[in-house]
């Protein structure tokens, strides 16, 4: 995490594009944020750079084939639906109406790797041809969705993420240097053992960035404290607003979100924060303006996204693996903040 495997892939897709006026290019990856996030990147190559979420891509593949897209209410049956109907229906869409070649991808990206399945990545192959070239990105330690368990350590992990790629793709080259986080993030990370990998290295051109903060608080303090770190990011660093981002391990209309206290009504509308500041779920709409709303989501929404200062706000129910993807999403700044009941 952090290293820039995004910001990677879309600077070589930035030139096979260039180099081949024919080329086409299609980015998938797990999170639809981030999907977003890259489209809007791509935006100067037009019709020759797609980039969607894998069921977003399911959903028009399906639609497009002129067959129906349901997904079930219910949660559990909605989880079944998205793990395995489909990508069942995604090749009976593309079985029912194939793509012409000059729709099929010469550039394939596969983001998040390490949360798609192998029929997932089955099925995108078969909407390449024999001569798509094929870009596999994952991080073993930000496995958030798949079935395997993180807990089991990082190491056991990544063995486990290897061997269900390898099957798939050879030769994989390993990004050591990190891209995204500045020389006194990666150190404080480094040094507490959030970033699990031994041969991580900081970009010797990254920024400094600002001292990271650890605290420990109680949940009926959680959110004054907050608001401080908030306050303190802008006044005195001179971050705005929609620069900072708040995560925790649950979504915010959860009720037992750290930053709520216990009997609050559970509605996804913004907080108000002791003053200045309004708490709101990524995303949501409403009538103030960005200027004093800082955004909230969870380290899976995020996963793959950056800001320049991220407030961790972590419990014991924060495992291991959403705390390193929360902490890596920050460029500049980090406060992590451990509230305790």
């Amino acid at each position: 995490a952090g290293t820039g495997k995004t910001f990677a892939a879309m600077i070589r897709i930035g030139f096979a594009l260039r180099d081949d006026p024919g080329a086409r290019a299609l980015y998938v990856c797990f999170n639809e944020l981030l999907a977003e996030q890259v489209r809007e990147q791509g935006t100067p190559y037009g019709g020759r750079f797609e980039a969607t979420s894998f069921h977003a891509l399911c959903a028009k593949m399906v639609r497009r084939a002129g067959m129906q897209w349901r997904p079930p209410e219910p949660k559990l049956e909605a989880e079944d639906f998205y793990r395995s109907r489909a990508p069942d229906l995604l090749m009976s869409a593309l079985a029912a109406a194939p793509l012409p070649d000059s729709e099929r991808p010469s550039i394939l990206v596969i983001d998040e790797a390490q949360d798609f399945h192998e029929d997932w990545i089955a099925a995108l192959q078969v909407m390449s041809h024999a001569e798509t070239t094929t870009w596999c990105l994952y991080d073993p330690a930000q496995l958030l969705f798949a079935n395997l368990a993180f807990d089991a350590g990082a190491a056991e992990s990544a063995a486990a993420i290897g061997a269900r790629l390898a099957r798939t793709f050879a030769d994989p080259d390993v990004m050591s240097v990190n891209y995204r986080l500045s020389m006194r993030v990666f150190d404080f990370l480094r040094a507490s053992g959030v970033i699990p990998h031994s041969d991580a290295k900081c970009d010797p051109l990254a920024p400094e960035g600002f001292a990271p903060q650890e605290i420990e608080i109680p949940r009926a303090e959680a959110v004054a404290r907050i608001h401080d770190i908030i306050l303190h990011a802008i006044d005195e660093h001179g971050f705005s607003a929609d620069q900072i981002l708040v995560q925790a391990a649950v979504t915010p209309s959860n009720p037992e979100h750290p930053l709520r206290r216990a009997g609050q009504n559970p509605s996804p509308d913004p907080w108000n924060v002791c003053g200045r500041y309004l708490l709101r779920p990524i995303g949501h709409t409403d009538a103030e303006s960005n200027s004093n709303v800082i955004d909230m989501a969870t380290a899976q929404k995020f996963k793959g996204c950056e800001r320049p200062f991220v407030i961790a706000v972590c419990t014991d129910s924060m495992d291991r693996a959403r705390l390193y993807t929360a902490c890596t999403r920050a460029r500049l700044g980090l406060a992590v903040v451990r509230v305790t009941p």
